[in-house]
């Protein structure tokens, strides 16, 4: 793998590894999760640019509304403003969603990577920085390194409570050196009004912080419903990439569906052998049965997944041969794995027969032929069964 500028730049061990072994890693650039972060930032950048106007108006309408007891005139001008600043979070979203589903996952090979359908060799440095650039700037986002929305966020929140406090503070000043602060009780109407404004002002910065934390809560429904949109035009587009993760997700799951499979196969012939179970008949063939199905879906779905490959723009980039290699070794490990486990219970198997029918030839007792005679036939079905396993499993090996 050249990988000569990802070495300088990105930690790509995982990758290297990944591709090595699969001939290509689909690596998660963006997630939705990240998507309902970007809101969040630009809520704050937005609100923090428009702080002292947005205050001023604030305290305006607020004075106005106490004034005359018409309590709708903030309420309207309250809805009026988030609104407008939720309606322009909405319409930047919408040029960021085709920046995500561009970059969603980007498809590492050998050669380079590729990335909203389009291949970059890795030693294409200004070629690379220039197209993941719009994506680091929407996401703070370098490519194969953790995303720095939160710490951004948590920054820009930091800043906006800064420029509030700020603000309370000099309006306080602004009060307290005022004639009208400090007056005798007997112009009460001056220090009240002063007092009203500075109560506008608290008024005002818990509003800012109210709906931010509103709108994080009704974010969660918000990604809900705009996790569900995506996923709906994934599907009708349906991304070669997205279906390169999903395959190796599902080889990857049988596998681990696999394994425990394996492990009750030699569960249930440790019991048979240790006399817990008396029947084998109903419980082996059955779980042979299950394991067999889950190694063909592992050949079926990784076929599938090299036809789809190699009749896409993916094919000049895919190294179908370490594919293979995958392929092949991910299917014959539990073979040979299972030949080993049938073989050892096997030879097992035919030493119990053997001891069992010598029982049977020096028994004398009739009443103690029966239990040995039902073993023995459990034995003979179990040998059958074993026999027909390894020949099913020693033609099942493939070499690709």
């Amino acid at each position: 793998m050249n990988s000569h500028l990802l070495n300088s730049q990105f930690p790509t061990t995982q990758v290297e590894i990944e591709v090595s072994e699969k001939g290509f890693y689909v690596y998660p650039y963006l997630s939705i999760k990240e998507m309902l972060l970007t809101i969040q930032r630009d809520y704050l950048m937005v609100i923090k640019s428009i702080n002292i106007p947005f205050g001023i108006l604030f305290v305006i309408v607020g004075c106005y509304t106490y004034n005359t007891d018409k309590f709708m005139v903030m309420v309207w001008f309250l809805l009026t403003t988030y609104g407008s600043i939720f309606a322009y979070l909405l319409i930047k979203l919408c040029p960021r969603t085709l920046i995500f589903l561009h970059g969603k996952n980007v498809v590492f090979t050998e050669k380079g990577f590729l990335i909203n359908k389009r291949f970059y060799d890795y030693q294409e440095t200004d070629e690379i920085e220039k197209s993941l650039d719009i994506y680091e700037k929407s996401f703070h986002e370098r490519l194969l390194q953790p995303s720095r929305l939160t710490e951004v966020i948590n920054k820009k929140r930091a800043e906006l409570i800064k420029s509030v406090a700020s603000l309370i503070r000099k309006t306080f000043e602004v009060i307290s050196d005022s004639d009208g602060f400090g007056r005798s009780p007997d112009d009460l109407k001056s220090i009240s009004g002063l007092g009203i404004v500075l109560l506008m002002m608290v008024l005002y910065s818990f509003s800012l912080f109210l709906f931010y934390y509103l709108g994080a809560f009704l974010g969660f429904f918000f990604l809900g419903l705009y996790s569900a949109l995506l996923n709906l035009i994934l599907w009708f587009e349906k991304p070669l990439e997205v279906e390169m993760k999903s395959a190796v997700e599902q080889i990857d799951a049988e596998l681990n569906k696999i394994n425990i499979q394996q492990e009750e196969i030699i569960e249930t012939l440790e019991l048979f052998s240790a006399g817990e179970i008396s029947d084998i008949s109903v419980v082996i063939g059955k779980k042979f049965q299950l394991f067999y199905s889950s190694l063909t879906k592992v050949v079926e779905k990784g076929k599938l997944l090299r036809t789809n490959v190699l009749n896409s723009i993916y094919s000049d980039f895919f190294n179908v041969t370490i594919f293979n290699r995958y392929l092949k070794e991910k299917y014959n490990t539990p073979v040979e794995n299972m030949l080993f486990v049938i073989s050892k219970f096997l030879d097992e198997t035919n030493i119990r027969l053997t001891e069992v029918e010598g029982l049977m030839k020096n028994q004398l007792l009739p009443e103690h032929l029966g239990p040995l005679s039902l073993k023995r036939e459990n034995l003979l079905y179990l040998v059958k069964t074993l026999e027909e396993q390894k020949k099913k499993y020693l033609a099942a090996r493939i070499s690709m």
